[in-house]
């Protein structure tokens, strides 16, 4: 909840200091806290998902595998590209 109530604080003073900010240093720092208050819980939930995507997925391949600890580096890759495109159609 502070977190919350410090960003409402900064994004009261960047609405009242918008025309003061002249460094991209500031405009980077007022843009990323503004997004990470925008979107910052969506992010987080994506980030579950993509780890449970990961999981799932490398479970999958520990199963199927005799030995799994003969997994390569190519399978390892081929794990990364499924989940990436899994999650790009259901975007």
């Amino acid at each position: 909840m502070k977190k919350i109530q410090t960003d409402c604080v900064y994004l009261e003073r960047f609405i009242r200091n918008i025309g003061k900010i002249v460094t991209e240093e500031e405009k980077m720092r007022w843009f990323l806290l503004r997004a990470s208050t925008v979107v910052g819980d969506r992010v987080q939930n994506f980030d579950g998902i993509l780890r449970d995507q990961f999981f799932t997925a490398l479970e999958s391949l520990f199963f199927k595998k005799e030995d799994p600890l003969e997994t390569s580096d190519e399978e390892f890759e081929g794990i990364c590209r499924l989940v990436t495109e899994k999650l790009g159609r259901d975007a």
